[in-house]
Order: C-alpha cells, then sequence, then structure tokens
C-alpha cells in the first residue's frame, strides 16, 4: 500500500517516486509478536538465460554542485557484503578494490587473516611511509631495498635463504652484548671484515686504537685443560700432480716515521705451569717429513778487516748471512803479526740489547786455534782466535741468541 498519492506517485522517470518537500522513509512496521525485527529486502531482477542479474543501486541526489550521501545508520547495526552475519562495522567476504585512497583516521590497519602461504598482506609495489617506524617480529625473504629497519624483539629470528643486499653499508647496532649469536656459520664471500674499524684493509681487520688479543677463552672455574689453539695454512691441491703447501706468515707492525723507531717483534710465549708443572715449550714441527728453522733478511750483516791478523788479511760474510744466522771466511795475512785475527761483525740492525749467546763453530782450522766469540754489544760481536797461522783460511758459522 502506497499511501497517499501526494507522498509517492509513478512517474515518468521512475517507476516510485517520492514527493522532495521532505525526507521520506521506507520501513517495516513492528511485529505484533516478540521476536525479532523484520528484515527489509530490495532484490533486484534475476537474469533470463545466460545474462547478468540485475543491479541493486543506492546513489545520493544529483546537483549541479554535487552529489548527496549515502548515509548508513551509525546506532550500531553493521553492514555484510557477502555474509548475512557481519561481526564488524563493515563485513566483506570477498575482494575489496581501492580505486582511490585508504584513510584511516585515530585508529590502526589490523590484517588477521593470511594466505595459504601464510602471508596476510601482499603489495605488488612498495611501501611509502615518510614517518613512523615499522614493528616486525620477523623477516622473511629478500630484504633488499630496506631502510631504517629497527629489530624491536629481544631476540630476532631469521629463516630460510634470506639476503639483504644494499649498494651503502649496513649498518647493524646492538644494544648489548653479545649483540649477534651466529649457532651455524658465517660467509662473507667478498671483501674484508673489521673489528674496531669501519675501514677495513685486510682480510681480518683489527681496529688501532690500543693492542688487540686473538685466541681460545679460558676454562674458566672448572677442573679441565685449556684449549688449543691452531693457525694453518691451506694444503697444496690433492689431484694431478698436486701443489706445495701455503706458508704462514707472521709479520710485526713496521715502524713508521723519519726518527729511528724500532719495528715491531713477534713473541712465542709458552703458557705458564702452576706449582710444580712443567713450563710449556715451543715446538716447530713438520709431521713426518720433518721441519727446519729459516732466517731470512734482505741485507746481510757486515764484517770488518781483521787485526792483528798479519799483512793484508781479509773476510767476507757469506750470501744469505742474516743478523740471526750465516757464515763469515777469514783468511789470515802473511809476515808476522799474526796472533788472533779479530773480526768485527756489525748486524743489519742492532739488538735491543746485547745476545745472550752466540754460539759459533768453524772449519777444522778455526777449531784447533781456539775459535771464539771475545766481545757482544747489541750492534756488534767480535770474533777471534789465539795463534793463527799465516795465510790460512777459515770459515766461522754463527747463530744469535737475543
Amino acid at each position: 500500500m502506497l499511501g497517499p498519492a501526494a507522498l509517492a506517485q509513478v512517474s515518468e522517470l521512475s517507476d516510485l517516486e517520492f514527493a522532495g518537500e521532505t525526507t521520506r522513509y521506507i520501513l517495516v512496521g513492528p511485529s505484533s509478536a516478540v521476536g525479532p525485527g523484520q528484515a527489509l529486502a530490495i532484490t533486484a531482477g534475476p537474469a533470463n538465460g545466460a545474462n547478468k542479474g540485475g543491479d541493486v543501486v543506492i546513489g545520493g541526489g544529483s546537483s549541479s554542485v554535487t552529489f548527496g550521501d549515502v548515509l548508513l545508520s551509525t546506532a550500531g547495526g553493521r553492514v555484510g557484503i557477502g555474509t548475512s552475519s557481519p561481526s564488524q562495522a563493515l563485513d566483506v567476504v570477498g575482494g575489496v578494490r581501492f580505486l582511490g585512497s585508504l584513510m584511516l583516521s585515530g585508529s590502526t590497519l589490523a590484517v588477521t587473516g593470511q594466505d595459504a602461504s601464510g602471508y596476510s598482506v601482499t603489495l605488488s609495489s612498495g611501501i611509502d611511509m615518510p614517518v613512523g617506524t615499522i614493528n616486525a617480529g620477523l623477516f622473511v625473504g629478500n630484504g633488499g631495498g630496506l631502510t631504517g629497519v629497527a629489530l624491536l624483539a629481544a631476540t630476532q629470528t631469521f629463516t630460510g635463504n634470506d639476503t639483504f643486499s644494499s649498494t651503502a653499508a649496513f649498518t647493524a647496532t646492538m644494544g648489548a652484548a653479545p649483540g649477534v649469536t651466529i649457532s651455524s656459520g658465517l660467509v662473507v664471500s667478498a671483501g674484508n671484515v673489521g673489528i674496531g674499524t669501519a675501514n677495513p684493509t685486510l682480510n681480518l681487520s683489527l681496529g688501532n686504537s690500543g693492542a688487540r688479543t686473538f685466541g681460545v677463552q679460558d676454562a674458566g672455574a672448572v677442573t679441565a685443560p685449556g684449549n688449543d689453539l691452531t693457525i694453518q695454512a691451506g694444503a697444496g691441491g690433492a689431484a694431478g700432480t698436486g701443489g706445495g703447501g701455503g706458508d704462514l706468515a707472521l709479520t710485526a707492525g713496521a715502524a713508521g716515521g723519519s726518527a729511528a723507531n724500532s719495528g715491531g717483534s713477534i713473541t712465542l710465549s709458552p703458557g705458564a705451569p702452576t706449582g710444580t708443572g712443567a713450563t710449556g715449550f715451543v715446538t716447530i714441527s713438520g709431521g713426518g717429513a720433518g721441519a727446519h728453522l729459516r732466517a731470512t733478511q734482505t741485507t746481510a750483516p757486515t764484517v770488518g778487516t781483521p787485526s792483528s791478523c798479519g799483512y793484508s788479511p781479509s773476510a767476507a760474510m757469506a750470501a744469505g748471512s742474516t743478523d740471526m744466522a750465516g757464515a763469515i771466511t777469514i783468511t789470515s795475512g802473511g809476515g808476522a803479526g799474526v796472533s788472533t785475527c779479530a773480526t768485527v761483525v756489525t748486524f743489519h740492525r742492532p739488538y735491543a740489547a746485547a745476545p745472550k749467546a752466540i754460539l759459533i763453530t768453524g772449519s777444522p782450522e778455526a777449531a784447533y786455534y781456539g775459535l771464539g766469540v771475545s766481545a757482544k754489544t747489541n750492534a756488534t760481536f767480535t770474533v777471534a782466535m789465539h795463534d793463527s797461522p799465516a795465510n790460512l783460511a777459515y770459515t766461522v758459522y754463527y747463530i744469535v741468541i737475543e
């Protein structure tokens, strides 16, 4: 029943039209029995054959300025699309498409569902967030392009074959020790690693702000021996004719500046004993093949002309001699005055103090005539004999222990 003709009528513009002087309502009256209110259903016409069903169109009134709004009651009801029992103010079962912006005011966007792969939000492009932070319990996948990411959880876990790439440096700042804990392995495929330095120049660079220690931690308050530390160079290849083993080079720091500064030293310190325990020792082992101790030096020490050694004596340093070990050929002169044949050897670089010992031996001729070291300082040592005959050539071999 439509009511008075003045309120609603059929016109040329529509099948049902209300007069426009005031607001009009379509409502379902109260039920005569105790129970819920009855629904108001507006249903478009069904399709005939393989055609699309009719649309339901609700629109605000048009004018020369703007369209009117479509208002839904805000008295506590909900709107459901694809569901007859909406649980939120707007409950949609199915996809939602926005051609403009989705704007939130005074609240947050919460996504609680996820797809079959476990993802709640899938973006086809990127996120532009000029301000604010992202608080994530887990990042999975390729993190290329992530900047300004703060891991706020006490323990952060990365899973899968995660890759982080950046054209600039990646900096991780930890609040407290130990900072980063790696339970398996760490692979650095290229570049250098720096500890205490932001500009490492070596494969592993330690910052130069102070002395650094590299080693195995103490066993602690337990009854157990300390653990060994092995530093090993690479073995040669096993295929075909193979190859030689790699060298292990321990190089102390070079002195700098124009003053007479000493180069750094290499110290091998066996562990100190307790009680009546034995002192540790330094072992040079070559396995089953044996090992050799070799000293090399670019510039050899120098040797002076022997004194008290007759007419025109001479001395020469053998090739390959060093401040630590080498050989000298001494030839006594002719005529009278041959006695000690004292010969001074000057180190290329002086020691910090006079050597503790200089071990020498010689050819049989030298041994027969009482070969020995008559003096030593941090810069020189003197080889001498007694009653050396004239025109005798003999060889002296030496080892210096500082």
